[in-house]
């Protein structure tokens, strides 16, 4: 399935479809910055909390940030984070795999992951690492978009689809195939990696598009916490194993 020429290609222009995506069309921009309004809402309250930004490319929810100087960023595609530091020279981001997190235990008060979870085959190791670097009371909060609705499904062939199909590329195949979680089952994964007795979720955001297209703020809070290269600046020693 991962082999799926049409994946490989879609994979292949990952830094076309963010532009696309972010910046090409103010009503596609709106709707896909939506999960990003959705969480900067969210942390209003705990503005200083100790951030890790997992997953986070190019430097999409920097805007959506209260305190950026709080927050690590980490992703494992090196054009990314390269674009990411071009827009933001001040930002610490380094190279790293979600599913092995260079930090040592309980260390972030939040982890954030924006627009990552629908595609990780190995979730469950994701969440593992989330829940292993979050201290005691930490919170885990992810947005994605909730697939399938009539109106989402519009929306998306009207725009994304409609932009990226052509006789080189199916789309939708190989959006189907990257997309490989949903919303519910990121959610179950989530209150089973905190544990069961845990209050999971404590609250849910939701904000929606014009097109149907909804984007949740799930905030997970662990009872326990325990998590590349650097590509600019120096990790603070107190992150590291």
């Amino acid at each position: 399935m991962y082999e799926d020429p049409n994946y490989l290609k879609w994979n292949r222009g990952l830094a076309e479809s963010q532009d696309y995506l972010y910046r090409s069309n103010p009503l596609v921009a709106w709707v896909q910055n939506a999960g990003h309004r959705a969480i900067r809402a969210l942390t209003a309250g705990t503005r200083d909390a100790l951030t890790l930004d997992m997953a986070c490319g190019d430097g999409a929810h920097r805007p959506y940030m209260w305190r950026p100087d709080r927050v690590v960023g980490i992703d494992i595609h090196q054009a990314s984070l390269e674009k990411y530091l071009s827009r933001y020279p001040d930002a610490l981001v380094l190279r790293g795999d979600c599913y092995r997190l260079p930090f040592r235990d309980a260390v972030f008060d939040r982890v954030l992951n924006i627009y990552n979870f629908e595609h990780l085959i190995h979730l469950d190791f994701a969440l593992e690492e989330a829940h292993r670097v979050l201290k005691a009371g930490g919170e885990l909060l992810a947005s994605v978009p909730t697939e399938g609705g009539l109106a989402w499904v519009l929306g998306r062939r009207l725009t994304t689809a409609r932009r990226h199909t052509s006789e080189r590329l199916d789309y939708l195949r190989a959006n189907a195939i990257d997309h490989c979680n949903t919303v519910w089952q990121i959610e179950k994964a989530i209150a089973t990696t905190a544990g069961a007795d845990d209050d999971l979720p404590a609250h849910r955001a939701c904000e929606r598009g014009d097109f149907g297209t909804e984007r949740v703020g799930m905030v997970g809070r662990c009872r326990h916490g325990r998590t590349q290269r650097c590509v600019h600046g120096a990790t603070p020693h107190s992150l590291l194993p």
